[in-house]
């Protein structure tokens, strides 16, 4: 390895620690991750599988996963892909089995199934114009957000469920974390619609195109139309504009809107709609990506099973 490859190399890693620390927000040193990922001894770690072994830790798994990277010869196209397809799996898994637990199957469908038929000449443009997105403050947002939302608000994942007043307000401060994700990840939603409809969405401007405008576009549309109705505009707006609250008294959620106002019910209804919306949007670009990968990695009748829910 020549001295530049070697300092682009090295850059590359520091670049995916420090996102690594944002996106996580541990508090540890950056010298100090860098330090611990170079003595990371990759090759004692693939060779000793153990099922006694203990869960790797968020640092291990970085480590791991930059090493392996790292490794793969420039020639090796056909592992790489098909090591995409099998490090995105877990994420899947975690992903759709949450849509189910919540109830909202059949509100994906027709998303996952348009991926499913796009050939790879699809792909390779919206794969292109993911990995400029993820280049973006807006993807560093919604991978922030993301995280938020999962670990702290939903506690590591955890079934949101309404059973008293207090229940409600945390409900208010996960709508607003999904709303968050939307806002900066409602152009992964336009820029497939644009390849499903056989349009090109490289050069496009989606992220300045706003939520609003975004949403008006999908909501009609019989692929995107379930993904945009998910959201309670009125819920949004009140949140946005600060608005909402919980009635004590009422035991209801009330905005400034007299003619919207929420019993606990109907508002842990519109909570438990939005979750996994958040998290199929903070997703679909991995979805994507994986898909792609089955298909250019020639083993997309094996594995197209994979993105079927």
């Amino acid at each position: 390895m020549d001295e530049q490859t070697s300092t682009d190399h090295l850059a590359l890693r520091e670049q995916i620690v420090k996102d690594w620390l944002r996106v996580t927000k541990r508090d540890l040193d950056v010298e100090e991750v860098l330090d611990y990922i170079e003595a990371y001894d990759l090759e004692a770690e693939l060779l000793d599988v153990s099922l006694d072994d203990d869960p790797m830790s968020e640092l291990e798994a970085l480590a791991f996963n930059i090493k392996s990277r790292e490794m793969r010869r420039p020639d090796d196209t056909q592992a790489s892909l098909l090591a995409t397809v099998a490090t995105s799996r877990p994420n899947l898994d975690i992903l759709f089995r949450d849509i189910e637990r919540y109830g909202e199957l059949e509100r994906y469908r027709p998303c996952l199934d348009a991926l499913n038929v796009l050939d790879l000449d699809q792909l390779d443009i919206l794969v292109e114009v993911i990995d400029k997105y993820w280049r973006t403050r807006e993807f560093l947002s919604v991978a922030q957000n993301h995280v938020t939302l999962r670990n702290e608000l939903l506690e590591g994942g955890r079934t949101f469920s309404l059973e008293d007043l207090s229940d409600a307000e945390k409900g208010i401060d996960i709508y607003k974390k999904c709303m968050d994700i939307c806002d900066s990840g409602f152009p992964s939603l336009q820029n497939m619609k644009y390849v499903i409809e056989e349009n090109d969405p490289r050069g496009k401007d989606f992220i300045s195109m706003g939520f609003g405008a975004i949403r008006k576009s999908l909501e009609d549309d019989e692929v995107f139309g379930l993904l945009a109705d998910a959201i309670d505009t009125d819920i949004r707006n009140a949140i946005s504009h600060g608005d909402i609250w919980v009635d004590n008294v009422e035991n209801t959620i009330e905005t400034n809107n007299p003619d919207k106002s929420y019993s606990l019910a109907e508002f842990e209804k519109e909570v438990t709609t939005v979750i996994p919306l958040a998290r199929f949007v903070a997703t679909l670009p991995t979805v994507i990506r994986a898909r792609w990968a089955a298909e250019k990695s020639g083993f997309s009748e094996h594995t197209r099973s994979e993105f079927v829910i």
